[in-house]
């Protein structure tokens, strides 16, 4: 849900002028709110196709359940809440009595031990099972990386990492050939290897949380522009620093900032250039709905998903990755950045192009 969205919806129920709230199970997804009655009149939230091809009815998760039950009578705002369950047939009944019951709560696996367990079922392949186990290992793995194990078989270090590990205890509970883990983190340490990446660079890329190829596309991107990129640090020229990030999107194959995660706009990131300097400035919303059907052609929608996941949070994580590998390059720390730079993240995040502004949008003032 957009951030402005969530935050009128809280604000609203708050000081009474929603009394009576209709909402799917995203109320258990980060919105906050005192709750008195809750009336839950339906669990299911979807339709599924099963191994024969048959359409299902998919329910929420028990967890989720309680999640959300667990908002009536908040403490401090109401000293009981009541749960009402609506039973309309059979069916619901039977579903009452299995989502009231604890013991059907899902278990929590490691995401590791749930990719090894769908290369056991052959649910994904040995190329998924090898992306995967990238995605979710190799910040940590980067961190591990010290000069005295480069070059070496890292058998002994993979050790160590498995047998800490909850994904071990879960892969012997299940009687889980191990083997293709080991493998997996043997051929990312020689992939950092055969990368020839220095110590010194392996402690910046895990700082960023994205991964070894995305942090090598960046590095490679501020090597081909570092004499631009140098001579805008100087100036503090943020705007221009912005440009060039998007333009690093728009050439770039970075999968943590890829057009899926901002639900297929299709949108060239150069394009968004405009909206998002009119957006850091300060400007309305209603004037920024403006320019962007001007410059987009696009739904209203798009442009809430594009300030809500795009601007609220993955270009501020991609914004930040940038300016770290650029403090590398440039030999100095994040903080010796110059001010407008080293706070863009911050203005992309709250629409603001102060930084005592931002801390106030970060304490809780909620208007621009």
């Amino acid at each position: 849900m957009p951030e402005q969205v969530r935050r009128s919806v809280e604000s609203d129920y708050r000081n009474g002028n929603l009394r009576i709230l209709l909402s799917s199970n995203t109320i258990g997804q980060g919105l906050n709110f005192p709750i008195k009655n809750l009336i839950i009149y339906s669990l299911q939230i979807g339709i599924y196709k099963n191994e024969n091809g048959e359409d299902k009815p998919k329910y929420i998760q028990k967890r989720d359940f309680w999640n959300i039950i667990g908002r009536a009578g908040r403490a401090g705002k109401e000293t009981e809440g009541q749960i009402i369950y609506v039973i309309n047939s059979y069916n619901d009944k039977i579903n009452y009595k299995k989502f009231i019951d604890k013991s059907n709560i899902e278990n929590a696996d490691s995401l590791i031990f749930k990719v090894l367990n769908a290369l056991t079922l052959n649910r994904i392949n040995d190329t998924k099972f090898d992306k995967y186990l990238s995605i979710l290992s190799e910040t940590y793995l980067l961190d591990l990386l010290t000069e005295e194990i480069i070059g070496t078989d890292y058998e002994e270090v993979i050790e160590k990492i498995i047998n800490n590990s909850l994904f071990k205890v879960q892969v012997d509970n299940r009687k889980l050939d191990i083997q293709p883990l080991k493998q997996g983190f043997k051929k990312i340490f020689k992939s950092f290897e055969e990368d020839e990446i220095t110590a010194e660079q392996s402690r910046t890329y895990r700082i960023t949380g994205f991964s070894f190829k995305s942090n090598k596309v960046i590095d490679n991107f501020i090597d081909e522009n570092f004499e631009e990129l140098t001579n805008v640090a100087k100036k503090d020229d943020y705007l221009k620093v912005l440009k060039l990030f998007l333009k690093l999107l728009s050439d770039s194959d970075i999968d943590e900032l890829s057009d899926n995660k901002l639900d297929k706009l299709s949108i060239a990131p150069t394009e968004y250039f405009e909206i998002i300097k009119n957006w850091i400035a300060g400007e309305p919303i209603e004037n920024l709905i403006t320019i962007w059907k001007q410059d987009t052609q696009k739904d209203i929608s798009d442009f809430h998903i594009l300030i809500s996941k795009g601007l609220y949070y993955l270009y501020p994580w991609g914004l930040s990755s940038f300016l770290i590998i650029l403090s590398h390059k440039l030999s100095i720390k994040f903080k010796e950045l110059p001010e407008n730079i080293k706070a863009l993240p911050s203005y992309l995040k709250y629409g603001l192009n102060n930084s005592t502004s931002c801390l106030a949008r970060s304490l809780g003032v909620k208007s621009r």
